[in-house]
């Protein structure tokens, strides 16, 4: 039995209709004018495409400004995706499908900033390659503190709220903090994008990009073994003092957990 079938059986059960299912109309239109609007559609999308070429031509005449624009493009359009995961439920299997392309997409443009930069792959010129350092990072910061605003207001938390304000602030500290480690905002955007809608392939995904361009990072910072070592140490303080301060400024919600 059909979803319309199933629907008139229970109208017919609540006494709200009689008889049976009246047949389905035919709502197709002539050939012809699908014909047309395809011919139409193909015209818009070819005047669009020449649009945007002209306007951003820059963008492919230069290696830097491709890969800033590829990396606001995928950003921007993940968070878009992951977001509304749940809004766009018909098609949730074409959403998925977009969504993990585009964060493959995402860790790949991370991960070309800052193995390409180390192992000598670029070919462009090397203006290109310093300002993606820069400003690449920056707009997946901006990027990433969008993203905590939208799921405060998923929520219903005030943005001037103590775990609004706490929420944002951390976010701050931890996208300037990690403006010179290409590759950490992405994958920290991935990890919140997953815990968010309790996506598990996500949320791994994330997380191993994470200790792929921590460890890269790592290895690549130009100090002693000694000075490295109190890097992890003061990390490692750091994220105690965090968790401490959670605790603090948040009871009732480590209360929650620990009756949970």
């Amino acid at each position: 039995m059909s979803a319309r079938e199933e629907t008139w059986e229970r109208l017919r059960s609540a006494g709200l209709v009689d008889g049976e299912a009246p047949a389905p109309e035919k709502t197709d239109s002539p050939w012809y004018v699908r014909a047309m609007l395809g011919v139409a559609g193909w015209i818009g999308a070819l005047f669009l495409l020449g649009f945007v070429g002209a306007g951003l031509a820059f963008v492919f005449r230069d290696d830097g400004a491709a890969l800033i624009a590829g990396l606001l493009c995928c950003a921007a359009a993940l968070a878009v995706l992951w977001l509304n995961e749940f809004h766009w439920a018909a098609r949730g299997s074409s959403v998925r499908a977009i969504a993990y392309g585009l964060t493959l997409g995402l860790i790949q443009v991370d991960g070309q900033l800052l193995f390409g930069a180390s192992s000598g792959l670029w070919h462009g010129r090397p203006h290109g390659l310093e300002m993606g350092h820069w400003i690449g990072p920056m707009l997946a910061d901006a990027a990433l503190v969008w993203t905590v605003l939208c799921l405060l207001r998923r929520y219903a938390i005030s943005p001037r709220s103590r775990i609004g304000l706490a929420s944002i602030i951390a976010t701050t500290i931890i996208a300037t903090a990690s403006i010179q480690a290409p590759g950490v905002n992405a994958a920290l955007l991935v990890i919140i994008l997953g815990f968010a809608n309790a996506n598990r392939p996500l949320f791994g995904l994330g997380v191993i990009a994470l200790l792929v361009y921590l460890s890269h990072f790592y290895y690549l910072l130009d100090i002693t073994l000694l000075m490295k070592s109190g890097v992890l140490a003061g990390t490692g303080c750091a994220l105690l003092a965090a968790r401490y301060a959670m605790s603090v400024l948040f009871p009732r919600v480590r209360k929650e957990q620990d009756n949970a």
